[in-house]
Parts: C-alpha cells; structure tokens; sequence
C-alpha cells in the first residue's frame, strides 16, 4: 500500500511505512519480524529516492538493524534455517539480490544450502522488480553442490528468461554456455540428459542474429520435451 501510495504522496506512504515498522517491532515471532523488515527494506529502498525517509524517519536503518540482529538470532537458535527463512529469502530475491544469496550460504548444512538457492534463484528470476543479472544467475549456480539443483535453477534460469523475456542487466549467453558445461556431469548422474536441446545446430547460433534468443528457446525446448522448429535457426 505505501507503493501505490507514494505515487500521489510520499507522506501518505512514510506515515503508512512508520506504522508497519512499529508493528513489526511489537511481532513477538521473529522469523515474521524479519520477513517484514525485508520487504519493507523493498519498498523504503524503491521511493525514497531522496532520502527524506531516512533523515527524517531512519527507515532504512531501522529495517537494516532488524535484518542483522534477528537473522542471527535465527541461524543460531534454528535447525530447519530454510523452513525459517524462506520468506526472507524470497523477499531479498526481489530487494537485495547478493544479500539473499550470501544468507543462503549461510545456512548450516549442504543440502539446505542448495536448497535455498535452487529455491531464491525461482524468485530471482520472476521478479519484475529489477533487471535479472545472469552473471548473479551464474554465481548462485556455481555455489550448488548436487549436480541436480545445479540442473534445476538453471533450466529455471534459462527457460524462464526465454518465456517472460525480462529486462537483462547482461548477457544471456554464459547461461547457454553453462548448459552446455553441465550437460556431461548430468548425463553421468543418469537422470538428466539433453540440457541443451535435441538440435546442436542452435549451439552455434550467431549472437549477433540473436543468437542467445534461440539458444535460450532451445533450453526450453530441451526442459519441455519439444523438437525445436528449423525456422529457429533460419530467421534472422
């Protein structure tokens, strides 16, 4: 609500936002303290693009020591760390990328490791809110140790840019290369094959007659089970 509310009125939004942040300090939950802190970091970092907000109110300070002291908390006093901070996750996913992906480092075990950024790399990659930066893309992939998740967030990287699209902060390219990379080590799993597609002609697609569109179609085709169409490597 203090989005919408900033388009008309930036004080209709800082009244609303200094509203939610006492609410949050009276959560007695934490993992729901640090959930909302997260979010409202979001929306504090979109409008307050003078920073009236934080002179006059210290919001994004607020938000920041109520992100660092109880994430802590929680990665101390907690076993099941991604069940706990799956929201907060989600939300760094759309306001603070690297920070979402060094908290899912931070987590106490391999398997929740890969986990978590299987899971902030699906998040990552459907918001609207920001460019995607495939280079991030590559650095959350690199992080995964099973070669399976490895796999899934990026045919989740890939397919997903080819259906929506999205405003790219770099080249899509070294995601197709990254394909490629990792198709052996999948084959050797014996339970994934084929990452870059029934059709090797697109491999050497020219990027300079979008080629990266049609490599990132072929990825999509690859993880749907469809034979990509010859006018995919002929059109210009």
């Amino acid at each position: 609500m203090a989005r919408a509310e900033s388009k008309s009125s930036l004080d209709a939004a800082k009244n609303r936002l200094v509203a939610v942040a006492l609410l949050l300090l009276e959560t007695v939950d934490i993992g729901t303290q640090v959930e909302g802190f997260a979010r409202m970091l979001d929306v504090v970092s979109e409008i307050d693009v003078d920073g009236s907000m934080e002179k006059d109110e210290g919001l994004k300070s607020l938000c920041r020591d109520g992100l660092a002291k109880n994430l802590d908390v929680l990665l101390i006093e907690t076993a099941y760390q991604f069940d706990v901070l799956k929201g907060v996750i989600r939300a760094y996913a759309e306001s603070d990328p690297h920070e979402g992906l060094a908290l899912c480092m931070r987590l106490n075990t391999v398997f929740r490791r890969d986990e978590a950024i299987v899971f902030f790399v699906k998040n990552y990659v459907t918001s609207l809110s920001r460019p995607i930066s495939c280079a991030l893309l590559l650095q959350c992939i690199a992080q995964i140790v099973d070669v399976e998740a490895s796999a899934e967030a990026l045919l989740t990287s890939v397919s997903t840019i080819a259906k929506r699209k999205p405003a790219l902060a770099d080249s899509s390219l070294p995601l197709v290369s990254a394909c490629r990379a990792l198709e052996p080590r999948a084959q050797e799993n014996g339970r994934l094959e084929g990452l870059c597609g029934p059709d090797p002609r697109l491999l050497t697609a020219s990027p300079d007659r979008g080629g990266a569109g049609r490599l990132l179609q072929l990825s999509l085709c690859a993880e749907c089970g469809v034979v990509p169409q010859n006018r995919w490597v002929c059109d210009g």
